[in-house]
This record gives structure tokens, C-alpha cells and sequence, in this order.
């Protein structure tokens, strides 16, 4: 059995990459501007043209195959079948994979959180005391996502152990806890998709209310069916079923849309 499994483990270590990246690697230099250019795929079928304006708050609605496309697009994790998605006016293909994830952080719908302490699946690190700094951007982050209470209810805090898959701490405070790790590691473009579908009303207000003030300047990507989330974003694209864009604007303009409205209800 072992040597079955060391087999497979040499198989895939010997496979090539499923994509090849490039070697740009220039530092970051200011909030990231990233555009679609003629973008389809098997689900978006009609060609995308998207801007994301830099340091800008840009809400997305639409049908979940579409958004996760989207998603998958901005993550590297797919190539488009025509067309770029270009980052600070570079093609997402010649970055390289640092250089990338720099500059954009595209966090997953369903997030996983692992066994160890709170503290470690929050910074990703091994445990231990942390720099100022560090302390400090943590309990930014912890603040924004309005997960306080969830690390003030644990006997050893943010030094707790929660378990595999966060099995200590209920739906809303495992998703909170993954909000506040994506707003921790983004500096620059940070796309989330769903980020408070398991949070009570007035959580989700507070948590879209904080991640404004959070993310000030920098370029957010948040596609959901949340009013509150909508409502603090720059302007709202509300995507068809073929990926194709009915509309964009404020939210209050597009709450006008008979489709726009079935969607958030």
C-alpha cells in the first residue's frame, strides 16, 4: 500500500504543469487594474469586456456558474477559449506565479480551514508571537470580518485549537474566520464570491460596512446576492445566464430591474 501510494506521489511530482506561467515579476506599484478583453469560456459564451477600475469597490450578481468562471478566470485556475485577462495591462499569462499573487488574490467559495490553532490558519504561519506589525494586521482583519467575538469566546483565543476543517466553530464563525484571512494576505486585488452567506443579517451589514473601510483604496471583486455588500460597493455588473452583462451601475439604479431584484430576494 505504501509503495502504491509513493508511486502516485512520483507520478504527479513528474507531471508538468497544466499551465505555464511566466517570468514577470515587477513589484507592486499602486492598486491593481485588471480588465477581461474578449473573454469566453464553455459557460461564458458571449465575449467579456470588462474593466475592474483600480482601487475601487466593483459588486458582481449573477448566475452561480458564471460568477465561479469569473472566479476561476481571475484565479489563474482556468484560460480563457478566446480573448485575456490582463493584470496592470499585462496578459495574466506572463506573470510569474509570485508575481501574480502579489497582486491578486482570488479566494475560493467554499474556503477550508485546517487543524491547528485559529492563529495559524489566519496568517498561514507556524504558531508562535508575532511582530507588532503583524499583531496589528491581524486584529485589523479580525475586526473587518467581525469575527471578535468569535476569538473572544475561545479559552485561549486566537491560540485555540479549532480542529480539522475549523470543527470547533459554527458555519457563520468558520466563514467569518476564512473573510478574515483572505482580507489579511491581499494587499492589492482581492475577489471574494459569497463571503457572508452564513452570517445573520446584522453581521452582514457590520461586515460590509468594515470591509469598506478595510479595503480603502485598494481593488475589491465581491460577487454576491448580499444588499448590504451591494450597496457599499462603487457600482454592481449584473451578468446574464451566457456571462453576458445586462447592466452596470450603483445599486440603488439597478434595484429598478425587475431580474436584478429576483435575484437578491
Amino acid at each position: 500500500s505504501a509503495r502504491a501510494s509513493a508511486d502516485r506521489v512520483r507520478e504527479l511530482v513528474a507531471t508538468p504543469p497544466a499551465q505555464q506561467f511566466g517570468t514577470a515579476d515587477e513589484p507592486p506599484a499602486g492598486p491593481v487594474h485588471l480588465e477581461l478583453r474578449g473573454v469566453t469560456t464553455p459557460t461564458i459564451t458571449v465575449p467579456l469586456n470588462l474593466a475592474v477600475p483600480p482601487g475601487r469597490q466593483l459588486g458582481m450578481v449573477g448566475p452561480e456558474p458564471v460568477i465561479d468562471e469569473l472566479a476561476a478566470l481571475v484565479a489563474r485556475e482556468r484560460r480563457p477559449a478566446t480573448g485575456q485577462l490582463l493584470v496592470d495591462a499585462r496578459p495574466a499569462a506572463e506573470w510569474s506565479d509570485d508575481g501574480y499573487r502579489a497582486r491578486v488574490l482570488a479566494a475560493p467559495r467554499e474556503p477550508e480551514l485546517f487543524d491547528g490553532t485559529l492563529r495559524e490558519n489566519l496568517t498561514l504561519a507556524p504558531d508562535g508571537p508575532l511582530q507588532a506589525e503583524a499583531d496589528k494586521a491581524l486584529d485589523a482583519a479580525i475586526w473587518a470580518s467581525a469575527s471578535g467575538d468569535t476569538v473572544q469566546g475561545l479559552p485561549a483565543g486566537v491560540d485555540e485549537m479549532i480542529g480539522e476543517g475549523g470543527q470547533e466553530l459554527s458555519g457563520g464563525q468558520r466563514q467569518r474566520i476564512a473573510l478574515a484571512r483572505a482580507l489579511l494576505h491581499a494587499d492589492d486585488l482581492l475577489m471574494l464570491v459569497e463571503p457572508t452567506t452564513s452570517v445573520d443579517p446584522i453581521t452582514d451589514r457590520e461586515i460590509a460596512e468594515r470591509m469598506r473601510e478595510f479595503r480603502a483604496g485598494r481593488t475589491t471583486m465581491v460577487a454576491c446576492s448580499s444588499a448590504n455588500e451591494l450597496a457599499q460597493a462603487d457600482e454592481v455588473v449584473f451578468f446574464g445566464e451566457d456571462g453576458a452583462i445586462i447592466a452596470r451601475g450603483p445599486h440603488e439604479s439597478l434595484l429598478a430591474l425587475d431580474a436584478y431584484r429576483e435575484v437578491l430576494s
